[in-house]
């Protein structure tokens, strides 16, 4: 019998260093994928909902944010609350025609649900 076998405090710790490794190897590539998807700017966006959400599906450091749905794209685009609150025009409503800056975003849930980033929203009122 091996003999991380014979003792199942090794082979325990053993797995849960590997688990970490491979998780933090994930949220490593996930990352990296995430920044090195092409900004899509769109323009003359006009916005249909802006709806809060909490939700631990993404990768970015706040599970909170606003979850935004425009006319055209059947996708949600996710803007986190600290991109929210630094990077969006505070006058945006919904019905508003917008131009926005978003790109792939790499979810947990990618293959149930495809969504968007969001990085930026200004008004064209």
């Amino acid at each position: 019998m091996p003999e991380y076998l014979r003792k199942p405090e090794t082979y325990i710790a053993s797995s849960l260093i590997v688990l970490f490794g491979a998780a933090i190897s994930i949220l490593t590539y996930a990352s990296s994928w995430e920044s090195k998807q092409p900004i899509m700017p769109i323009s003359e966006a006009v916005i249909k909902t802006i709806d809060p959400y909490s939700n631990h599906n993404d990768l970015h450091r706040t599970s909170r944010g606003n979850r935004v749905y425009i006319e055209g794209e059947n996708r949600p685009i996710d803007f986190p609350e600290n991109v929210w609150n630094a990077n969006i025009d505070s006058t945006v409503q919904e019905k508003d025609t917008t131009t926005m800056a978003v790109r792939e975003s790499f979810s947990y849930w990618r293959l149930l649900e495809d969504q968007l980033d969001g990085l930026f929203i200004s008004n064209n009122k």
